[in-house]
């Protein structure tokens, strides 16, 4: 699927004639959305995210000094 979609980006006509990728970009999520595609990509991306912010979390609570406190998001 990647490799399809980064197929037909590069041959579109929008990125050769001097279009803006936020017209292009603009298209490319216009899709997802009538594809029902976009919840799908929002809960990977979230899921991601969340993982990232709990580590950081984790290692600053264990690396802040005695005197500092964390309130961490996912809690």
């Amino acid at each position: 699927m990647k490799v399809h979609c980064l197929q037909i980006s590069l041959g579109c006509g929008v990125l050769h004639s001097g279009g803006g990728l936020n017209t292009f970009t603009s298209g490319i999520i216009t899709s997802l959305l009538a594809l029902g595609k976009m919840n799908t990509h929002l809960q990977k991306v979230k899921n991601i995210y969340k993982t990232h912010m709990e580590a950081t979390a984790e290692l600053l609570q264990e690396e802040l000094p005695p005197n500092c406190t964390l309130k961490s998001p996912a809690k």
